[in-house]
């Protein structure tokens, strides 16, 4: 369960009166404590996922993630649409106070994913980006903890296709700024799953020298490797200042792997690649898997 306070835009008065301060019960408790009791009520142990509503979550591709097939909404992770037929928040359609009180809280206290699948023509941050553009100004900073994936079905043919378009990932970092306390995960793609450990040292050293600024080149002999000949190539590489704009702290990359849970495993697969230096890359694996980039 993720938990996180919620906004003070949210929050009761603690001292004001309620309109229903003669009828509901709930309504005649303090101001702190029924914070803690929507918190309490609105957390969920799948967190929420975003349901834009389109066809492409049943296979079929979307040019810009909003068809008009469904109203966009957020449903529980585990849940499919069929099965979500109300709102995650029933507290806010209870009465006015409860509304003014509880409007959006559920987006605050569970961490939301923004997913596309494998065949849909755009990534998670344009899917998140898109809802923001559709959202009212005062309700585009009511998240705390974002996680932006996509299928693990689509397979990034080259290392510098990593990301977004770079016009996608600076209007992210953008949102970052003028919100900094959402904290936005970007999963990265692997290039291929087979090499699924070879993939991360990859795609770390990418990412720590387009965006981190630090070149960790050293542990491999590029001329060994051709994935890592794409780095050079990069248009965010080429573009020291415009990957400058994606560093944000709170925006973070991150592989979607929770820890390094067969260390026998990553060590073999360093065996069949000479070009890398095994123990540097070992702790270097588990630093931006723990910790992100």
């Amino acid at each position: 369960m993720h938990s996180t306070s919620p906004n003070n835009a949210h929050q009761c008065d603690p001292a004001g009166p309620t309109i229903a301060d003669s009828t509901s019960p709930l309504l005649r408790l303090p101001g702190e404590l029924r914070n803690r009791i929507y918190e309490y009520a609105l957390q969920t142990d799948d967190e929420l996922k975003f349901d834009s509503g389109v066809r492409s979550y049943e296979g079929v591709p979307s040019d810009d993630g909003f068809d008009g097939h469904n109203i966009p909404r957020f449903i529980p992770c585990g849940a499919y649409r069929s099965e979500c037929k109300d709102h995650v928040n029933q507290l806010k359609l209870t009465c006015r106070q409860l509304y003014k009180e509880t409007a959006g809280l559920e987006l605050q206290v569970n961490r939301v994913h923004f997913f596309t699948h494998w065949s849909d023509k755009f990534g998670p941050g344009q899917l998140f980006l898109t809802f923001i553009r559709n959202c009212a100004a005062t309700k585009r900073g009511r998240f705390r903890d974002i996680y932006l994936w996509s299928s693990s079905h689509r397979q990034v043919p080259r290392l510098n296709q990593s990301l977004e378009p770079k016009d996608v990932m600076f209007e992210l970092a953008g949102y970052c700024r003028q919100h900094p306390q959402v904290n936005i995960s970007y999963a990265v793609p692997y290039l291929d799953t087979n090499d699924l450990w070879i993939d991360v040292v990859a795609q770390g050293l990418f990412l720590s020298l387009v965006i981190g600024g630090e070149d960790l080149r050293s542990v491999a002999t590029i001329a060994h490797n051709s994935a890592l000949d794409d780095m050079e190539t990069a248009e965010f590489f080429k573009d020291a200042s415009g990957a400058a704009i994606l560093r944000v702290s709170n925006l973070k990359f991150r592989f979607d792997i929770a820890e390094i849970r067969n260390i026998e495993s990553f060590q073999r697969e360093l065996a069949t690649a000479p070009w890398l230096d095994a123990r540097v890359c070992l702790e270097l694996a588990t630093k931006w898997i723990k910790e992100g980039i």
